[in-house]
Parts: structure tokens; C-alpha cells; sequence
């Protein structure tokens, strides 16, 4: 039986738009799951009409229609309740949610995001503010995140990420389009693999403030190759989805760990982590990386064994 998703979405509903498409299509960009209801905060929204026009069951629910935010979050859990719901995507939906709906779909909602985090998210970053802070700041890279949703704005766990280019001469608007190509194509290649695999346990995921942990990117690989890992079996380990990385908030890596192949074995995946610094790394944020992979492990069917863990400071 194909899933059910909700769509929450507060804007012109372009990533809604590609969703539907995909749910609706039998080939290689197809999304094995129904959108089964749209959820808007703003009644006439373009999200709010492309529901309509495509006969697709629309709630407007915000603080114009309920009195305070428990309400608010008690009438969107009924809502989802009813429509019979089993994951529920965030595509450019600018409000958090509440208590009630996050606590019964724990690991089971997935925002996009058009950067790449941890940097440029945070509350107030959306749309075209994100795009304009990424030229600002120089970078020479950019692209799109999906991630699971927590209690704060842009901090769950990072799923995966696409990556692309910001060329000389590039306004917000030249940046925008480039991102969302790679955007939607993202969301329903992580919807589809996540809906078929066991659910990630958010609550045993420890958290160290200051830093994140998700699979490593190829923007990361230079800096493994700084402090002597220069084993062509990173690259390769990271285009596999098969590296992860403790990365501090300016998005430069502290610690990595890389998973063998799991054809390899049969129903373990052994491991190795390096410290990606000149001095040991804190303990917890060994701690943190080697639940998260261990996790990642159990979700993929398999258990994991992290060998030769760096030295780690008191």
C-alpha cells in the first residue's frame, strides 16, 4: 500500500507542485506515495490553489482560525489523524509545529531546506533571504537539504544533501533556480528511501550545542586530506552514503566515520572514525557520532562496529 503524506506549505507551493507531479508519474522520478491532504497557514496561498485545482483535500489552519497555538496544534493533529497520514513534508512552511503533531509522527516529518545546513538556517531564513545571505557571505557552494524536523527551526538530523555551484555574477535570483532544480529531485529520492526503510529514534539521537552530525558532503573531503586521510576510499565511502561527519557550526568537520560496504558483510557494517583536526576531539562528540551511525545502521537492517576510535580529550 502506497504511503499517505501530508504537504505543509505557507508559499507559492513550487515544491508541493513537484510532488504531486511525482506521485502521479511511473517512471524514474516517481514518488511511491499519495498526497493526501495540503495543510497552508495562509488560506489563499499558491500552495492552497494548486490544492484545489488538483482536487487534493485542503485545510487552512493559523492563528486566524484557532485562538492560541495548543489549539492550533490539536486541530492539525486531528486533521493529519483523519486523513489517514504517514509522513509529513514541510515545503517552505514558515511556522513550527506543535508538540502534539511532532511527538505522534516523531521521525516521520522531513523539511526541505534551500541551503546547506547548519549554515543559513535558523529562524527568518527562508526563500529569497537565504539565497541573498549565501552570496553575501562568499561562498562558492550551495544547494538543498532535507532533514527531519525537531522542536527548533532548520536543527533536526541532516538526511542528505545535493550541492551546487554559485558562480561570479550570480544574483539571488540566478542562485534560486539552480537550488531548486536539485531541490525537489532530493525530497522525493529521500521520501522514497526513508518510507522503505525502519524509522530513525530522534529521542536517541544525544545532541552537543555547537555542533551537528550528518553524512558527509564532497565539500567536506578537502578537509579530510588536510590532516593526512587521503584514502581514495572516503571519496568513494561518501559518494556511497557510507561517511558521516560531526561538523561544527560553520560547517568544518571535527570528526568522520566511514562504514564498510555492506556487501561486504552480510549483517554487520564495520567501521573506522578519524578525528579531522591537529588534538584530540571531546568525548562526546565521539558519543554522538557513534550513535548516529549506529542508528543509521539498525535503519539499513544491519549492525554496526566502530573500530579504532580516536583519542579523545578529558
Amino acid at each position: 500500500m502506497r504511503a499517505r503524506v501530508a504537504v505543509l506549505a505557507s508559499g507559492a507551493g513550487q515544491t508541493l507542485g513537484a510532488l504531486l507531479y511525482a506521485s502521479a508519474v511511473a517512471d524514474a522520478v516517481a514518488l511511491d506515495a499519495d498526497i493526501a491532504l495540503v495543510i497552508s497557514n495562509r488560506s489563499q496561498s499558491g500552495a492552497a490553489e494548486r490544492a484545489r485545482q488538483q482536487g487534493v483535500p485542503f485545510c487552512h489552519l493559523s492563528l486566524q482560525t484557532h485562538a492560541n497555538e495548543h489549539a492550533l496544534d490539536a486541530a492539525m493533529h486531528a486533521a493529519l489523524r483523519a486523513a489517514r497520514i504517514d509522513w509529513i513534508v514541510l515545503a517552505g512552511y514558515l511556522k513550527k509545529l506543535g508538540p502534539r503533531v511532532l511527538a505522534t509522527w516523531s521521525g516521520r516529518v522531513l523539511n526541505t531546506h534551500p541551503a546547506l545546513l547548519p549554515r543559513f538556517g535558523g529562524a527568518g531564513m527562508y526563500g529569497r533571504r537565504v539565497h541573498e545571505a549565501v552570496l553575501a557571505s562568499g561562498a562558492t557552494v550551495t544547494g538543498a537539504s532535507v532533514h527531519y524536523v525537531t522542536d527548533e527551526y532548520d536543527t533536526g538530523p541532516v538526511i542528505a544533501q545535493a550541492e551546487v555551484p554559485v558562480c561570479a555574477g550570480d544574483d539571488a535570483d540566478v542562485v534560486e533556480a539552480r537550488v531548486k532544480h536539485v531541490e525537489q529531485a532530493l525530497l522525493v529520492r529521500v521520501l522514497n528511501e526513508r518510507m522503505h526503510s525502519a524509522l530513525l529514534d530522534l529521542h536517541a539521537l544525544p545532541v552537543v550545542a555547537g555542533f551537528v552530525v550528518q553524512p558527509a558532503m564532497p565539500r567536506h573531503l578537502p578537509a579530510l586530506r588536510r590532516h593526512g586521510l587521503q584514502d581514495a576510499g572516503f571519496a568513494h565511502a561518501q559518494a556511497a552514503g557510507r561517511l558521516w561527519a560531526v561538523l561544527d557550526a560553520q560547517d568544518v568537520p571535527v570528526l568522520v566515520a566511514c562504514l564498510g560496504d555492506p556487501a561486504d558483510s552480510r549483517h554487520v557494517l564495520h567501521g573506522t572514525m578519524h578525528a579531522v583536526g591537529p588534538s584530540a576531539v571531546r568525548a562526546e562528540l565521539v558519543t554522538m557520532l557513534q550513535q548516529y551511525v549506529m542508528l543509521e545502521a539498525v535503519r539499513l537492517g544491519c549492525n554496526s562496529s566502530m573500530l579504532a576510535a580516536p583519542a579523545v580529550a578529558n
